[in-house]
């Protein structure tokens, strides 16, 4: 399997507190799959837990990966996924963090992605796309 890269916060702060590091590349457990990513989402709660804005509310174990969630391309199975194949297009929720990395585990995939859809235009809509939305697929009308 490839090695594993990652955007990660070593620190309340500016953007300087961010490095790209070498990271271990996550196994999926059980009912999760390996997402190769393609994109991942930033929003403005990723800038404030950066920041340290948000440090009582959610402490962070630094250094940790930000993100949460992300479109890209299903690398392998954990025990007892169903439903997708390796190579199947999807947008995923990490759960809580680790978003911004090549490579992500993740047991909560919201839809499936259409070839015509850009993991761009398919990430935008992940918010939307909430625990509801598991099993449908995001198509692209022209």
């Amino acid at each position: 399997m490839a090695n594993n890269r990652a955007v990660r916060l070593h620190g309340y702060g500016g953007p300087d507190t961010v490095t790209v590091d070498d990271v271990a590349v996550p196994q999926p457990g059980p009912q999760q799959v390996l997402v190769r990513v393609a994109v991942a989402g930033m929003n403005p709660f990723d800038r404030k837990l950066r920041s340290g804005a948000l440090r009582d509310q959610f402490p962070l174990t630094l250094p940790v990966t930000l993100g949460a969630e992300v479109a890209g391309t299903v690398e392998a199975l954990g025990g007892g996924a169903t439903g997708l194949t390796v190579g199947r297009r999807v947008v995923a929720w990490t759960g809580n963090l680790g978003a911004y990395a090549r490579l992500v585990a993740s047991g909560e995939i919201r839809a499936t992605v259409g070839r015509t859809v850009a993991f761009e235009d398919a990430a935008a809509g992940i918010e939307q796309l909430g625990a509801g939305a598991v099993g449908k697929t995001v198509l692209q009308v022209r």
